[in-house]
């Protein structure tokens, strides 16, 4: 391409697919973004691997063609095990063969799709609620019928390798739509333990008649939402020639429907959208209004926070905090879109948050200096104050530039907050846009506003840094972690493609402490049900924890004239569960903790669930009242015949030696003991510290219920002493500061 194009990408619309070629700076293969309706189609498939640059893997004893596929790219159809077949031609014939240790097999690119969803089902629901007509089952379901028939379209696929040229033949494509259909079948008919949905442990109602669904049972479907695939092209292959093929490719397989291009928004910005770098950051999208309800109902007096017991605990430690220990200061960086009202008085309606009259909008190194938000913001993509630092951000035909005003909303506590005995201990908020327009693409999240982020926040003095976008690897990041990262930290979103693994920074950071140089908290989204929040990711060693996230009450904007209003809203997705995380670490902050304390304080307070043990590193979800118990210990009991109680006070006796999955222990050195159901059985998860620098989770496998006996006296903060039987415990959090 001639250095023109170098900066500027050619959308292509085909159908309902989304193609772009984007700018690769500093790299030498060119880049080409697809954002496929809901599956890869068969042609699409072909055009991909042979377009993309292929990964060349060598083979561990026992491993099969199959197993590899999978790994790479998820379901798919025969046409791939077709393509993967004649780029290995002197593999065996069988899918399920045992592959020779160190054997090179190539494998083509591919466009995974992502993972099958849980849903609720209710009242008046049909399968075409959540599913095109078109892939809908047209009768029973028999599981080992629909395995046995896409078993052998794959086989003879990878047998026969049909897949060489395009467009591809009536027979191949019949082949690829049956395979299709069974693998819904496979989905449709299975349980959430089965091999459609692994990492899920949640109960699901198998479907064996696609006419009978029963409300108030849950189920695995198909996903059908738009995903988004970045493919790197051969050398050598011109991003002219890739658009042209995936064009083709696409209108082959939707039989030439009109494209996009002939019927595109009347927004120039909308219609490419896809022009973005491939650097920029990207916002995972979240829902509003009626898409941002939750699949089960929440409780209005606890969700998405449980006001009154925070209060409960914050008066505690009023009480309890030595003389000589004050509050700390509260200030929370929202880095987003903006914070898009602009006044004297930028106040949420109702005057619901003071604090965000006292937002920091300075730059303070190198820039003007605006110590209070007046009339401009920051804009920490062009290192500028002023009006530019808000701008329409659009994905698709939605304009998100109200999207950081949310975030705010939500991570002062969300708009319930107004009135509530929480409301004193509520910090400030400093706000930043990472918004550039170039000119050269529609406005896009720079990649390097998250590292000037860190440094912002360490000038303002702001200890937590909320962040909801995806980047693609930033040195930068890393560096700018380990400088500032002991004094602040980074809460950052999991994101909405409901899968399993966690690939985009910051997010991948989360987790285990040694996945990054500073401390980084990665926010997973659970329903009101406890259950997950289908579309979240999840990762049993990169999430922390999960957090509230849909029906999230929080704000929006609209133009009036010429005037920007604030208006009440409800949202879904990561980007607002993690800044309800950030609101409680800012007040744990408050309460005097570091940040490196407040991750682990935020996981070993969390509420551990079987049915979400393996999505994040805690294995459990948001327990803010209990992470708020700096100086009581919390301890949930369930004895016989009676609703678990939770108390407050702590044990007698510190000294008294315990055994926990094996390990002996002192009972100061145990800071958090869980014991969940798993099937029949209860496992106990457990944190210590071995020495008092060095505490973190027990072993990496939990151990039985059974392991562990013990009988205690505890005592309440009202002086009463309650004998606690280890069979009793559901849950045990330490307090954090050991004095009483």
């Amino acid at each position: 391409m001639g250095s023109s194009a170098a900066h500027k990408g050619t959308l292509v619309a085909a159908g309902a697919l989304l193609i772009a070629a984007l700018p690769s700076p500093g790299r030498a293969l060119e880049l080409v973004a697809v954002a496929v309706p809901s599956q890869v189609t068969p042609n699409l498939t072909v055009t991909i691997a042979k377009l993309g640059v292929p990964q060349t893997v060598a083979t561990k004893a026992g491993d099969t063609i199959r197993q590899l596929v999978l790994a790479k790219c998820g379901s798919v159809d025969p046409v791939y095990y077709s393509v993967v077949r004649s780029e290995n031609p002197a593999l065996p014939t069988s899918l399920e063969a045992p592959l020779s240790p160190e054997t090179q097999v190539v494998l083509p690119a591919c466009a995974p799709p992502p993972l099958p969803e849980l849903r609720d089902i209710r009242r008046g629901d049909t399968l075409t609620t959540y599913l095109r007509d078109e892939v809908v089952p047209q009768q029973n379901i028999n599981l080992a019928t629909s395995q046995a028939r896409r078993d052998r379209l794959l086989a003879d696929a990878f047998a026969h390798a049909q897949a060489s040229s395009l467009p591809l033949r009536a027979n191949v494509l019949a082949n690829a739509r049956s395979a299709a259909r069974a693998l819904n079948e496979i989905v449709l008919g299975s349980a959430a333990r089965s091999a459609a949905m692994p990492d899920l442990p949640v109960p699901a109602e198998p479907i064996r008649d696609p006419n009978v669904l029963i409300a108030g049972t849950t189920v695995v479907v198909p996903a059908q939402r738009t995903f988004s695939r970045t493919i790197a092209l051969r050398p050598g292959v011109g991003t002219e020639l890739a658009l042209a093929a995936l064009r083709d490719a696409s209108n082959a397989d939707t039989g030439g429907r009109p494209s996009l291009a002939t019927t595109r928004p009347a927004s120039a910005a909308a219609a490419s959208v896809m022009l973005r770098p491939t650097s920029a950051a990207i916002l995972p999208v979240p829902a509003s209004g009626q898409n941002a309800r939750c699949g089960s109902a929440p409780d209005a007096a606890t969700w998405p926070l449980p006001f009154a017991a925070m209060a409960e605990r914050l008066a505690e430690n009023d009480r309890l905090r030595p003389p000589g220990l004050k509050r700390e200061r509260n200030l929370i960086l929202v880095l987003d879109t903006g914070f898009d009202f602009m006044g004297s008085e930028p106040g949420f309606p109702g005057g619901a948050f003071p604090a965000v009259r006292s937002m920091m909008s300075r730059v303070a190194y190198g820039g003007v200096v605006e110590p209070f938000f007046t009339q401009r913001g920051v804009n920490l993509a062009t290192m500028s104050t002023g009006a530019a630092t808000n701008a329409p951000y659009v994905i698709g035909s939605n304009d998100f530039r109200w999207h950081g005003a949310g975030v705010t909303s939500a991570a002062l506590g969300t708009r319930l907050l107004d009135g509530r005995r929480v409301s004193p201990y509520t910090g400030e908020i400093a706000t930043a846009s990472t918004i550039q327009d170039d000119g050269d693409h529609p406005p896009y999240s720079s990649p390097t506003a998250l590292a000037e982020g860190l440094r912002y926040a360490d000038s303002i003095g702001a200890r937590v840094v909320n962040y909801s976008f995806e980047l693609s690897t930033d040195p930068r990041i890393d560096d700018e972690l380990e400088k500032y990262g002991s004094r602040a930290m980074l809460v950052a979103a999991a994101g909405n493609s409901g899968a399993s693994a966690i690939d985009a920074w910051p997010a991948r950071l989360g987790g285990e402490r040694g996945n990054a140089r500073g401390v980084v908290v990665t926010v997973g989204g659970h329903e009101p049900s406890g259950d997950l929040w289908p579309s979240t990711n999840r990762h049993p060693q990169r999430v922390d924890l999960l957090a509230p996230a849909c029906d999230i009450p929080a704000y929006e904007g609209e133009i009036v004239g010429t005037e920007k209003r604030a208006r009440p809203g409800s949202f879904a997705g990561t980007s607002f569960a993690t800044p309800i995380v950030s609101f409680v670490a800012g007040l744990l902050i408050g309460e005097g903790l570091p940040p490196a304390d407040v991750k682990t304080r935020l996981s070993i307070s969390a509420t551990v669930d079987g049915k979400t043990i393996k999505a994040s590193y805690s294995g459990g979800r948001l327990n803010a009242p209990v992470a708020l118990s700096l100086y009581s210990d919390v301890l949930t009991l369930s004895r016989t015949g009676s609703t678990p109680e939770t108390v407050y006070g702590r044990f007698e006796d510190d000294a008294v030696p315990v055994t926990i999955c094996g390990k002996a222990m002192n009972l100061s050195k145990l800071h958090k003991l869980a014991l969940y159901p798993d099937g029949a059985t209860r496992k106990a998860r457990y944190w210590w510290a071995e020495s008092p620098d060095a505490l973190g989770r027990g072993d990496t496998s939990d151990c039985p219920a059974s392991d562990i006996d013990f009988m205690l006296k505890f005592k309440t903060t009202g002086g009463a002493l309650v004998d606690v039987r280890s069979s009793e415990v559901v849950d045990y959090t330490r307090r954090y500061f050991q004095v009483y």
